[in-house]
């Protein structure tokens, strides 16, 4: 092999191993982005089942969620045609397969959730979550 040959491998083999490899069970298997990256944007929930493969998507009709890179994020849940807004923070553990949320309503506080979920799947337009307490899962896409 040549020098020059020798220099484009080890350019190819630096930009493959930039690359941020993915353990999610539904993919991708390989992703320029990094993980929080591509959550950092706005989502809203396409689909929710329960454990059971039962649809509860009307649960999660206009639940929203912009997450920002610094770990802070907003949450919109609209009941019965009153919006309530909740502060976020959101963490990943140390191998990124699990997505943590901390979530406390903004005006009262007097409302604080704590969600750990597997990712299954994360693009940059697609966000499969597991609920680890309960087995929903739930299917987010870009706002």
């Amino acid at each position: 092999m040549t020098n020059k040959s020798l220099a484009i491998l080890f350019v190819g083999l630096m930009f493959i191993a930039g690359l941020s490899s993915c353990q999610y069970p539904e993919g991708p298997t390989l992703s320029i982005a990094s993980v929080t990256n591509r959550i950092s944007q706005e989502w809203e929930v396409l689909s929710a089942t329960d454990s059971a493969g039962n649809d509860i998507s009307d649960n999660y009709d206009e639940v929203e969620y912009d997450f920002e890179d610094d770990r802070d994020a907003e949450a919109t849940l609209e009941i019965a045609g009153i919006p309530f807004e909740f502060e976020v923070t959101w963490d990943l553990d140390n191998d990124e397969t699990i997505f943590e949320l901390d979530l406390a309503q903004k005006d009262l506080s007097i409302v604080t959730v704590k969600k750990s979920y597997e990712i299954l799947r994360l693009t940059r337009s697609e966000f499969w979550l597991k609920d680890q307490e309960n087995g929903d899962e739930l299917r987010l896409e870009i706002k």
